[in-house]
């Protein structure tokens, strides 16, 4: 769930809170957060992270230590308790300064008069195609956990359609399931917050991208 659409959370001040934001800069961060956290963004990270620390130790390049990295990452919310490569933790700090961009739009637009259900609307709205065009998503949305006999029975009980409808909905909560640990990794790196609600809209938006993609095929005559 990007911070934007999100009015329990408190987003912190960064100096520039005198400024409004107007809805293109507002889509424009939530799409930028959403791709940021999505499955592939955050694989490339971990990623990342793991080979420039490789990388540092075979050439005995000297590792910032647990305090040295925390302190220099304090201003941006990072915390370590191992010693950390330079380049690896300026992936971190990159990471989270963008992070710390969207909030302060996020919170800028709220300075807007009418701030409220439209942009909303059109946050969901940009936050959901955003996630959907990640390529891992995508996958996510056809993890065979639904037999052909068990498919065949839905189909007999309440229809082509319906039938179809349910099996995206299953497979893609399933498949949302199994990008969770890397998502919830790439989160605890990164040093933010992430709870059991963070899973939930996952898998909530993995079964709507499930319906939408299976619905879409039996549409198509594809026969998902």
């Amino acid at each position: 769930m990007t911070l934007g659409l999100d009015p329990l959370r408190q987003v912190r001040g960064v100096g520039i809170d005198q400024y409004r934001a107007g809805m293109g800069e507002y889509l424009d961060a939530v799409a930028s957060d959403a791709w940021a956290a999505n499955p592939a963004s955050a694989i490339g990270r971990v990623l990342d992270v793991a080979e420039t620390g490789s990388l540092a130790e075979r050439r005995g390049e000297t590792l910032l230590t647990p305090q040295e990295a925390s302190d220099r990452g304090r201003d941006v919310g990072l915390r370590f308790e191992a010693p950390i490569a330079e380049t690896a933790f300026n992936v971190l700090a990159d990471a989270k300064r963008a992070q710390l961009a969207s909030e302060s739009v996020y919170k800028r637009a709220r300075l807007e008069d009418g701030y409220g259900t439209l942009q909303w609307l059109l946050g969901g709205g940009t936050e959901f195609l955003t996630m959907a065009a990640d390529p891992l998503n995508l996958a996510s949305a056809f993890v065979p956990v639904v037999g052909q006999a068990r498919y065949a029975s839905w189909v007999a009980r309440m229809g082509p359609l319906p039938a179809a409808l349910a099996r995206g909905a299953v497979e893609g909560a399933a498949g949302q399931a199994l990008l969770e640990p890397i998502l919830a990794a790439d989160q605890a790196m990164l040093g933010n917050e992430y709870s059991m609600l963070d899973t939930l809209v996952n898998l909530g938006f993995g079964s709507g991208l499930g319906v939408v993609l299976h619905g879409a095929g039996y549409g198509l005559g594809a026969g998902f």
